[in-house]
């Protein structure tokens, strides 16, 4: 009996050490790669993400819609009321370099509408679907977007934040190569 009790207490034992080798690294290992897609098939935002981007243009007071593949379609638009948290908006944080950091909740294939955070959170509801198609400012703006990982691993959000962009992100020309959202 305490042989099979051994027995058990050393695979319990090995699927822990193993299950460790699993976990997600801190951001600025070179587990951090660049986004492909922060989504879950049902919409939702599988963690909350330290998502770091950059636009081709100065998109830092336009509301981000997300739209399909394809980008004729937006699957994903703010409430009026989302782009407020308690009395302050919800406008990406700047960081250097012409960085951003991401407070909305965008992803690959984000749009940005003509809308301004102070406009479309006063209007009392969503406008139209097919208003917001015609308020498309950009349906491909994004350069680069970075995910750094959860954003309960940082203390310092912005300064660590900036720091990995100081260090150019971890292996970035590998990971540029491959997973550059240019367009």
């Amino acid at each position: 009996m305490s042989h099979r009790l051994y027995r058990f207490s050393l695979l319990i034992l090995s699927l822990l050490i193993l299950n460790g080798c699993g976990v997600p690294k801190k951001a600025g290992s070179t587990e951090m790669k660049m986004m492909e897609d922060p989504l879950l098939d049902n919409g939702t935002k599988a963690t909350a993400s330290a998502l770091v981007y950059k636009t081709r243009a100065d998109y830092f007071n336009r509301v981000p819609v997300l739209m399909n593949a394809e980008k004729n379609r937006i699957i994903s638009y703010p409430d009026p009321t989302d782009l407020v948290y308690g009395n302050t908006l919800t406008l990406p944080t700047h960081l250097k370099n012409g960085y951003l950091l991401d407070n909305r909740g965008i992803g690959t294939n984000v749009a940005f509408l003509t809308y301004s955070y102070e406009t479309y959170s006063a209007l009392p509801k969503v406008p139209a679907l097919n208003q917001l198609m015609d308020s498309l400012l950009d349906k491909n703006p994004l350069v680069e977007l970075w995910d750094c990982g959860s954003r309960s691993l940082y203390k310092k959000e912005v300064e660590e934040l900036n720091t990995l962009i100081d260090k150019g992100f971890p292996n970035r020309e590998a990971l540029m190569e491959v997973m550059h959202v240019t367009r």
